[in-house]
């Protein structure tokens, strides 16, 4: 498969996961955290001093997802 196939394909995904997540779907949150989690910790890591800083800044990146997607779906 190629680059741009797979970063489509990724795309679709990740879509999926935010509907999921906007339709108040309890597993997309754990699917949400589980395929981003690790990355998402790595660049708060990077990005903040202490670990204390990096969890609060990871908690609150997952909450704007799901205040988005709450957003999304009142909108539509």
């Amino acid at each position: 498969m190629n680059a741009l196939a797979t970063r489509t394909i990724e795309k679709t995904e990740a879509t999926r996961v935010l509907q999921r997540i906007a339709e108040r779907d309890k597993a997309a949150v754990e699917d949400c955290v589980d395929t981003y989690g690790n990355f998402i910790w790595a660049l708060a890591r990077k990005l903040t001093r202490s670990r204390e800083e990096a969890e609060a800044a990871t908690e609150e990146i997952f909450i704007d997802i799901w205040r988005y997607c709450e957003r999304a779906r009142d909108t539509q």
